[in-house]
């Protein structure tokens, strides 16, 4: 059943590209098939279907953390490990990532920029495409090039399909409140509650996501709502991450003391090996001991009714 839906999401992606895939998954099918007939090729049908189907979106999405981490060697190293398992065209894009991501990694940003935008010039389907985008919007969030990212998303046009646009409207919702868009953060939260792809991993993105927004907007009420709604599931870093943000609510809202406070404790909170945790919250700290204004009350009221439209949304 996996390997028949993944065969026929390829049907709308471009055959072409995705010729090698489909490849693999037909592979998989005829050794599910056969399995029913023959017990002895169970173990084979599995192995098909956990290296052509689970393993190369496993190591992607643990890519992408490496990525927000700003591990980009790590990340280049599991996509190229990707990009063994997958044939035809569509290896070309783990490739391209790690490519770029090496680039990047040893300073040339330009050479990394030109790998993505010789992909993006090449024939590629209209998912690949968004794929790319997204994958290109994570990076740049990861760097923390809000205007950058907020550019490309805007300008980006066709992501393909309402997964890839639905994980890039959660990621930028962020880049738009820190530049202090919040109208526009609002409505990238509305259109992804309203999707059925905010499940799993990327649902709790959309939590962080509504955190921060709601944190960088100076709403202390819905900030603690959202986090008292996660405190039964919490994970580790949990605390940590509370702490952060509610110290960025405090600064945002002009409490500087309280904000001090709670970025020290975030930081206590932090490993020492948690290099990119680290210099986030010493930059805030520095923030604090020279405060912009707060964020005006027609912010934080803006806020309060666009939640209560994404909650709604949610409910629908």
């Amino acid at each position: 059943m996996i390997g028949a839906m993944q065969l026929s999401l390829l049907g709308r992606q471009g055959w072409r590209w995705h010729a090698g895939t489909a490849a693999q998954l037909v592979a998989v099918l005829a050794l599910g098939f056969a399995a029913l007939w023959r017990e002895s090729l169970t173990g084979g049908a599995w192995a098909a279907l956990s290296l052509f189907v689970v393993a190369p979106k496993l190591l992607n999405g643990l890519a992408l953390r490496q990525v927000m981490r700003r591990n980009f060697g790590g990340a280049a190293r599991l996509w190229r490990l990707s990009s063994w398992l997958v044939w035809g065209r569509a290896h070309r894009l783990p490739v391209a990532y790690a490519n770029a991501l090496v680039a990047w990694q040893r300073g040339d940003r330009a050479g990394g920029e030109e790998i993505v935008r010789q992909f993006l010039g090449g024939p590629a389907p209209a998912a690949v495409r968004g794929t790319m985008h997204h994958w290109l919007v994570t990076v740049l969030i990861a760097v923390r090039e809000w205007r950058t990212a907020v550019e490309l998303f805007e300008t980006a046009g066709d992501w393909g399909v309402l997964a890839t646009a639905t994980q890039a409207r959660v990621l930028v919702a962020r880049a738009y409140a820190e530049l202090g868009r919040f109208a526009r953060a609002l409505r990238c939260l509305q259109v992804a509650a309203l999707s059925p792809r905010t499940v799993g991993d990327l649902g709790r993105q959309f939590w962080a996501a509504k955190v921060m927004v709601a944190a960088l907007a100076g709403d202390a009420v819905e900030m603690e709502c959202l986090l008292a709604a996660h405190a039964p599931m919490q994970r580790r870093g949990f605390e940590r991450f509370a702490a952060l943000w509610r110290g960025r609510c405090a600064l945002a809202r002009g409490e500087v003391a309280e904000a001090q406070r709670l970025f020290t404790r975030s930081l206590a909170l932090t490993a020492a090996g948690h290099t990119v945790w680290r210099e986030a919250i010493n930059g805030y700290l520095q923030q604090a001991a020279a405060p912009a204004a707060p964020a005006a009350a027609a912010e934080t009221e803006l806020c309060r009714h666009g939640m209560a439209m994404v909650h709604e949304a949610e409910r629908t």
